[in-house]
């Protein structure tokens, strides 16, 4: 494969307001890549052979977002909004065109919501939401992921300076949400046709963490 060559340009912009309770930041890129290197796969019987292959070109533009407020002085707000818009100017996989097409793994948005809540000097609740748009899973073919948003949450219990005790649960509500995905011919009752098969994030996994800083 080729060398791939990226032109980029970021301009942005932090600020520290409200006697420094509310920090902000604002970004905006661009980048222009030239035989944008892209993983492909193609199925050759019961094996993936996998490799590094070249797109014409790709351009990559968006928005990135983020506050930090301490609204009291026991709540606190913390959020992030990521906007791309990230497409291939001229590519084909096995004289299948791409062009225009959306690059993989490259959502329209990402976004994370967050808060926390000090009820004492021993005791912090946390809960986020964080979340991404529908994505294509390869560069090879049209399957995509759905959009989704995961809840997580803990309590933090701290004893003197130096113990401290987390209960957590990641993916509270048990959503089922993929991260990977392929698209082959496996399954016999359709005459081996192509479809798409999906790997799916982690569950709802809870746990209790203590920790000891001497």
């Amino acid at each position: 494969f080729d060398t791939e060559y990226n032109v980029t340009l970021e301009v942005g912009v932090k600020s520290s307001l409200l006697d420094d309770r509310l920090k902000t930041s604002l970004a905006a890129f661009y980048t222009d890549r030239r035989n944008a290197q892209v993983e492909n796969s193609i199925a050759q019987g019961v094996q993936f052979l996998e490799f590094t292959g070249n797109a014409s070109n790709a351009t990559h533009q968006g928005l990135e977002a983020s506050i930090d407020w301490f609204i009291t002085d026991k709540l606190r707000l913390i959020g992030a909004l990521g906007l791309l818009d990230a497409e291939f100017d001229n590519h084909s996989v096995r004289g299948v065109s791409f062009d225009g097409r959306q690059v993989a793994h490259a959502p329209n948005y990402t976004f994370n919501l967050g808060s926390e809540f000090y009820l004492n000097d021993a005791w912090t609740l946390r809960a986020n939401l964080e979340g991404k748009d529908d994505f294509y899973f390869s560069d090879s073919h049209n399957a995509k992921s759905s959009a989704y948003a995961i809840v997580n949450a803990s309590a933090d219990y701290k004893h003197d300076k130096h113990w401290k005790v987390r209960v957590w649960a990641r993916n509270l509500l048990d959503k089922d949400y993929a991260t990977r995905g392929f698209f082959f011919g496996n399954n016999p009752a359709n005459g081996y046709a192509n479809e798409k098969y999906i790997q799916y994030g982690e569950p709802r996994v809870a746990g209790i963490t203590v920790s000891y800083d001497y």
